[in-house]
């Protein structure tokens, strides 16, 4: 099922200043097109769901990092 984009049904409010002049893509232009089909692609819908933030490691990956920075490996420390 091809799911389209509705323009009207926007879910942030009004625009205004600096957010209203910027460039916005044209409905049915070239890279309207292209970005739609790289969003809709049933691979990466995919792979988005089975991304999880329970399973993610980059918060250990930072708390190794400042451990490390802190408690060099090259140097024994007794806790």
């Amino acid at each position: 099922m091809k799911q389209t984009i509705d323009a009207a049904a926007c879910l942030h409010e009004c625009l205004e200043g600096k957010e209203r002049k910027k460039k916005w893509l044209e409905l049915g232009s070239q890279a309207m097109v292209k970005l739609e089909k790289v969003l809709t692609n049933k691979r990466l819908e995919n792979d988005i769901k089975k991304l999880s933030p329970m399973h993610q490691t980059s918060a250990v990956e930072a708390y190794h990092s400042v451990v490390n920075h802190f408690a060099s490996k090259m140097i024994g420390f007794s806790y």
